[in-house]
């Protein structure tokens, strides 16, 4: 599995952000599947790429070069 983050928007949107009168938020779906939602894009671009960092540790990998 991988790291995505999809833009929600309309009914696809949580009920309680709707409330909050938010126009979209973020949905992260982290490698086992479990899911996080954001308010902004900054949060959700953060989360993932920490979700990428500690996947690639977890599996002795510590840069992009493969280091």
């Amino acid at each position: 599995m991988k790291v995505t983050v999809v833009t929600l928007m309309g009914t696809d949107l949580p009920e309680n952000l709707r409330e909050k009168g938010l126009p979209w938020a973020y949905k992260v779906t982290s490698y086992d599947g479990s899911t996080m939602i954001f308010e902004t894009g900054s949060e959700a671009a953060q989360h993932a790429n920490h979700l990428h960092r500690e996947h690639r540790a977890a599996n002795g990998l510590y840069n992009d070069r493969g280091e």
